[in-house]
């Protein structure tokens, strides 16, 4: 027997994880999202589904998967990350914008370092030589 996933959804609703609403606008004000921006994106998404074509990824959806959001109710969640630092590469800031280097030199976690990374430790463990510059 198939599981019920629906029953997960309702046990999320539940405890908060996930909202359930009549609207798409009362669905907007529960995640804190722009009314009008969730609802210009669920149109356009619909519309996707009306010419059962993806024209919006780089590796379109498979047609039998677009289903339009049109009946409630509507459920939705808050998903989110967090990054605590990065290991070389690019700079970002605490929207994860990058943010302009220091010098033209991004450094990789190779071995041996590029010319130029500030590497300061090794980690003994692996041997892996990581970027510490901030």
């Amino acid at each position: 027997m198939a599981p019920d996933w629906l029953a997960g959804v309702d046990e999320a609703v539940e405890r908060g994880a996930v909202k359930k609403a009549d609207t798409i606008e009362e669905l907007a004000d529960m995640l804190l999202l722009d009314r009008d921006v969730l609802v210009r994106a669920v149109k356009e998404y619909n519309e996707l589904c009306a010419k059962g074509v993806d024209e919006e990824m780089s590796t379109p959806y498979d047609p039998t998967w677009l289903h339009p959001v049109q009946d409630p109710p509507f459920y939705g969640a808050i998903v989110g990350s967090q990054m605590a630092k990065t290991m070389c590469g690019l700079r970002t800031d605490e929207r994860l914008q990058v943010m302009p280097a220091r010098s033209s030199t991004v450094c990789t976690r190779t071995r041996p370092r590029p010319a130029g990374c500030p590497a300061r430790r090794t980690t003994a463990a692996s041997g892996t030589r990581r970027c510490s510059a901030a």
